[in-house]
């Protein structure tokens, strides 16, 4: 691992736990934005502004690629 955790003071097996526990959680999230798209269409939310429909939508395909980036390695 390289720049700030070559310096942490922290196991590397409890970083790695966590990243992947925090991967797995922002997965579930896009699994649930995905179920929301199929049952619902990019709308939805009735009672939400067009705006924040976009945005829970849009995470349907952003929070499985947060989970993707957070379990590759570092480039340094």
């Amino acid at each position: 691992m390289s720049g700030w955790m070559s310096r942490s003071r922290t196991p590397r097996s409890t970083v790695v736990v966590v990243w992947v526990i925090a991967a797995v959680l922002v997965l579930v999230g896009g699994v649930a934005h995905v179920a929301d798209l199929v049952r619902h269409g990019l709308w939805p939310y009735a009672w939400a502004p067009g705006w924040l429909n976009l945005y829970w939508s849009s995470l349907a395909i952003l929070d499985p690629l947060a989970a993707v980036a957070s379990t590759s390695p570092a480039v340094s």
